[in-house]
């Protein structure tokens, strides 16, 4: 399955380690996001095993949600034979 990284879930991991390098921890950052892009390849056998979001708009929309580590939410598509990761947001910051 060929996974498609939105621009929005880009900005979104490049802003996930630059908070993390920028707090006196660079090398922690690239390995968190080390795991967090093995995890995101992980989605690609076992895309179907999330279920929908809770959050109303994107489950009309058929996205699916997973949590990363108790941190952060990845939302993604599978699109025929693609999976795109829309966003990749902190936990916090997702309303239901």
């Amino acid at each position: 399955m060929n996974i498609i990284v939105s621009k929005k879930a880009q900005n979104d991991l490049n802003n996930i380690l630059e908070y993390i390098a920028e707090a006196g921890y660079p090398e922690t950052a690239h390995r968190y996001l080390e795991r967090l892009m093995h995890f995101i390849n992980s989605l690609a056998i076992y895309n179907k095993k999330y279920q929908l979001c809770r959050n109303r708009i994107f489950r009309l929309a058929g996205f699916r949600c997973v949590v990363f580590e108790n941190t952060y939410v990845l939302i993604y598509k599978i699109e025929q034979n693609s999976l795109k990761i829309i966003r990749v947001i902190h936990g916090k910051n997702l309303k239901e």
